[in-house]
């Protein structure tokens, strides 16, 4: 539901400056629909990573990642746009509405999996090992006991 809600201001926001450049402006659709989306998605960055996921991870790899997240879904989104404007012979402005729905949809199954995931889930890391462990000892230099098996 909480990414139901950003995806929806999210749109909004993609959509507005999208018709705006398109419409007022007179852009071609294309670029048109690039800029809108890397619009929504500097939102939707910021709600996402606060409100959505609650990600607490360090922000400049999980910034890297959502970049890359969104550069393949301006893509996506470019791509159905232009076929369905080209092939199913809609018109931009309501091709845009279904490119996004479904470049929405991919966007969030690839920032859940890998962009907001929780530190340490599925990425290979691991918490840090206290210098103490590895000799066997216990942060305040006694002796660990061995632990009955």
């Amino acid at each position: 539901m909480k990414y139901t809600a950003c995806g929806a201001i999210n749109c909004s926001i993609s959509y507005t400056i999208f018709l705006a450049l398109y419409v007022v402006a007179g852009f071609h659709y294309a670029p048109a629909a690039g800029v809108g989306y890397c619009a929504g998605m500097v939102n939707s960055f910021i709600l996402n990573r606060t409100f959505t996921f609650k990600a607490t991870g360090a922000l400049p790899p999980m910034l890297a990642r959502f970049a890359l997240v969104t550069g393949l879904g301006i893509t996506f989104n470019v791509l159905v746009l232009h076929g369905l404007v080209t092939a199913v012979r809609l018109s931009p402005a309501v091709a845009q509405i279904f490119a996004l729905m479904s470049s929405g949809s991919v966007n969030f199954a690839a920032n859940k999996l890998w962009t907001f995931r929780p530190l340490g889930v599925g990425s290979g890391h691991r918490e840090p090992v206290e210098s103490a462990d590895l000799f066997g000892t216990t942060p305040d230099h006694s002796p660990r006991t061995p632990r009955a098996s």
